[in-house]
């Protein structure tokens, strides 16, 4: 049989703001050979070294982040070149469901790039990094939009996004679980 006990616990000073709505991996941002990983709340996003478990930084934000899953911050390649990888957020309730995926640098938490949806295309449910598809050596990732298509009440895309220009690549139609996945 297995013990179960706690091996560290992250308190919120905060207190009201649902600090561990969301938990996952954020890639090793401060290259110290140990993978790095986010708790979120409803307002902010709290990253943390993986080896010492003392927050690297906060990101914070003027909207509530809604999370469905750990599928909602992803870890992506160093996008502008300061030798850190960086990461990306989805917020699929983003003005009126227009959705937005925000770009933030690994190194400091700033905002590097945005991608915006249209109305009521949730843009940003669920992130997913993938393989490098254009060869361009850059990981490429997936971005789920729930919007409705042509004749169908419940239908979503998937967009397959180059890892470096975030321009779409490729365009995949199908019809979402109830909870969002593909």
């Amino acid at each position: 049989p297995f013990l179960q006990s706690e091996l560290y616990t992250i308190d919120n000073p905060a207190g009201n703001d649902f600090l561990g709505v969301a938990v996952g991996r954020v890639g090793d941002l401060d290259q110290d050979q140990v993978e790095d990983y986010f708790v979120a709340s409803i307002k902010r996003i709290v990253v943390f070294s993986g080896a010492t478990k003392i927050p690297l930084f906060n990101v914070k934000t003027n909207e509530n982040l809604i999370f469905n899953s750990p599928d909602t911050v992803i870890a992506l390649d160093d996008l502008n070149s300061d030798d850190v990888p960086d990461f990306a957020v989805g917020n699929y309730s983003w003005s009126n469901h227009r959705g937005r995926v925000q770009i933030y640098s690994g190194a400091d938490g700033q905002v590097l790039d945005t991608i915006t949806g249209n109305v009521s295309d949730a843009l940003g449910y669920a992130l997913e990094t993938t393989v490098d598809h254009n060869h361009d050596g850059v990981r490429d990732f997936y971005v789920t939009l729930l919007k409705p298509l042509q004749g169908q009440s419940s239908a979503g895309q998937v967009q397959l996004r180059d890892g470096a220009t975030l321009a779409v690549l490729d365009t995949f139609e199908t019809t979402p679980q109830m909870n969002g996945a593909f």
